[in-house]
């Protein structure tokens, strides 16, 4: 009983270590210190609740990555088993579950669950989801090997911070959220390129908005597109020009460079009265006295 009672006090930590501190080192004190552990400690409804806090508390949203998948579902199960230990009913608990942990996924992966969920035969469970989390976890642990998460992971250790032209260009093409300026479409709160009315219009309208707006060609941002610092390129032609504004094969794409460098009709009309300041001049400096 005293290896026992040994074991016991280098086992706990915190408040239990410090209320059987003083309990002697004999064969009668191990059921005098565990009765004062579990006196002050074995409270069942106490435990329930701070595991149903540890459950439903937290709702930031996890990072579609392996590792943070991961470390969600652990969490979950491990939670789970340990109220299910603890002889609470969670058969009940099933669409309160399905939902707290679909708010913990992002919009790319609640979409791919709710095409995943109208296969699936009702009632759906929090297992099925479970296992679809779990599945998409490894699909990105395949898809990402070590090497690239070390270069990936170094590349951001040492990554410079964004200078005020690269930072408007980063968030015109990458960021669907608040827009440092109203879109230039419908004048909402995102950047034109998340606009669902931009969106529905056809390429060539949308070339037109552009030119119009006098937007980057690049990545629709408020600035010129020899100012834009953005290294992306046209998915379908690879032209530096954005993926949405991509004119058909019977439209010149050289067309998307030329219109916003062309001069607006002010400045040809400037261009054209400077020339005409120099030619006078040019004219009276020749001219015989």
């Amino acid at each position: 009983m005293v290896a026992k009672l040994h074991y016991l006090k280098t086992s706990v930590t915190g408040t239990a270590a410090q209320l059987i501190s003083n309990v002697p080192m004999s064969h009668e004190s191990f059921d005098v210190a565990w009765n004062l552990i579990k006196e002050r400690f074995d409270d069942k409804e106490r435990l329930i609740l701070s595991y149903v806090e540890k459950l439903f508390s937290n709702t930031t949203q996890v990072n579609r990555t392996a590792h943070d998948l991961n470390t969600l579902v652990s969490s979950t199960k491990e939670t789970l088993d340990a109220l299910k230990a603890l002889d609470v009913p969670l058969e009940h608990w099933n669409y309160v579950l399905l939902y707290t942990l679909t708010r913990r996924l992002d919009s790319t992966m609640r979409e791919a669950w709710e095409v995943k969920r109208s296969s699936l035969p009702r009632p759906t469970t929090v297992d099925q989801l479970i296992d679809f989390i779990q599945a998409r976890a490894r699909a990105l642990e395949a898809i990402q090997s070590p090497s690239q998460s070390t270069y990936s992971s170094r590349i951001k250790s040492v990554k410079e911070p964004l200078t005020p032209k690269t930072r408007a260009a980063h968030y015109a093409t990458t960021q669907p959220a608040t827009a440092q300026y109203p879109c230039d479409l419908c004048r909402g709160a995102h950047y034109i390129v998340s606009c669902p009315k931009f969106r529905e219009l056809h390429p060539t309208d949308r070339h037109k908005l552009v030119v119009n707006q006098r937007l980057c060609f690049n990545c629709l941002g408020h600035h010129n597109l020899s100012a834009c610092n953005s290294s992306r390129t046209c998915k379908t032609c690879g032209a530096k020009h954005h993926t949405m504004i991509h004119l058909p094969s019977s439209i010149p794409q050289h067309q998307l460079a030329t219109a916003q460098r062309r001069p607006q009709p002010l400045c040809d009309g400037l261009n054209q009265l400077s020339h005409y300041l120099k030619e006078m001049r040019r004219r009276c400096a020749i001219s015989p006295v």
